[in-house]
């Protein structure tokens, strides 16, 4: 089962489910890695974001027919759609520059000795 054998009903179904979770998505469905996978890839694009996620054919025939695998279906889609947003590269927690014990950062330390 191909991108081709998937019928109208279904893919207008898709595109049904993906935009519930945001109108502005663009869907773009291609086929799966390998010709004998039942597999297609689902890329999820939004402005310069985009994220691609798989989806068996069986399973979108399933969630046009049943609406509890149909919510099942459109939660991943909804996660995928999160995942346009992390960001690619986490950002430093902390800097990693050493401090001399003579430089200004340390101008306002005051150790807490025993004087008074």
């Amino acid at each position: 089962m191909r991108h081709q054998d998937l019928e109208t009903e279904a893919h207008h179904q898709l595109r049904r489910i993906v935009r519930t979770v945001d109108k502005k998505i663009q869907l773009q469905v291609q086929d799966g890695p390998s010709p004998q996978d039942p597999l297609l890839t689902l890329q999820l694009v939004q402005g310069t974001q985009q994220a691609t996620m798989e989806v068996s054919v069986e399973e979108i025939r399933r969630a046009v027919e049943n609406a509890r695998d149909r919510a099942r279906l459109r939660e991943r889609v909804k996660r995928t759609h999160e995942r346009l947003w992390f960001p690619t590269k986490p950002a430093p927690f902390f800097s990693t520059k050493a401090i001399r014990p003579g430089s200004e950062s340390f101008a306002h330390f005051r150790p807490s000795g025993g004087r008074r």
